[in-house]
């Protein structure tokens, strides 16, 4: 019964680290675009510079 329920356990981290992983590199992807955009002073620099 533990045994299942350690294994089971297990399972979730995994998926979660996976997850949390993939949401870390969309993050970073996100900001590089972003950091593009206002490196090219794009139409939405009035909308950064609030941020």
């Amino acid at each position: 019964m533990s045994g299942v329920c350690i294994a089971r356990l297990r399972g979730m981290a995994n998926m979660f680290s996976k997850i949390a992983r993939q949401a870390i590199q969309g993050l970073m992807r996100f900001n590089e675009l972003i950091n593009e955009i206002a490196a090219k002073g794009a139409l939405f620099s009035p909308f950064y510079r609030g941020v």
